[in-house]
């Protein structure tokens, strides 16, 4: 089995599937005041579900600027600062992948407009306990949130 498109490649056997991912990946944890950015996104289940941004890298971006555009196309906003959480994979035993998780330092939520075109129906900001209870009550359940989130608190006390 052989199949492949501009971000995936799908190689496999009748005993093994292995998915790469062609290009890196980005997840950001927008914070503004204290508080923190979540995507309310509609997903292929047909629920709701709070999300951070994230997206692919596109071909030779560096995953800094990957980080900053991201943001940009899924909420018109720019960080005053970038801080880099460190690398998540969403299934090491199966996809092969290169993923930067970033906390985004927010100036402003002036100008911010959700991207509706990627079924984002808009977002809401928590406070790191109001986070961890969503957490706690499985109201986050995307696994790079849940990933990036911890990553945020391994450092929290560093940031």
């Amino acid at each position: 089995m052989d199949w492949k498109n501009n971000y995936y490649q799908l190689t496999g056997s009748k005993r093994a599937l292995k998915l790469t991912q062609l290009t890196g990946g980005v997840v950001i944890l927008p914070r503004f005041n204290n508080q923190f950015l979540l995507l309310e996104h509609l997903r292929v289940d047909g629920q709701v579900h709070y999300e951070v941004p994230r997206g692919f890298t596109e071909l030779n971006e560096k995953f800094t600027l990957a980080a900053h555009r991201e943001l940009n196309e899924e909420l018109n906003l720019r960080p005053t600062k970038l801080t880099f959480l460190g690398e998540v994979m969403p299934d090491s035993g199966l996809i092969e992948s290169h993923i930067r998780c970033y906390l985004a330092d927010l100036g402003s939520l002036k100008g911010l407009v959700v991207q509706r075109s990627e079924q984002i129906t808009g977002y809401q900001l928590f406070s790191l306990s109001e986070l961890l209870m969503l957490v706690r009550n499985n109201q986050i359940i995307d696994g790079f949130t849940l990933s990036t989130v911890l990553k945020y608190l391994a450092i929290k006390d560093e940031d």
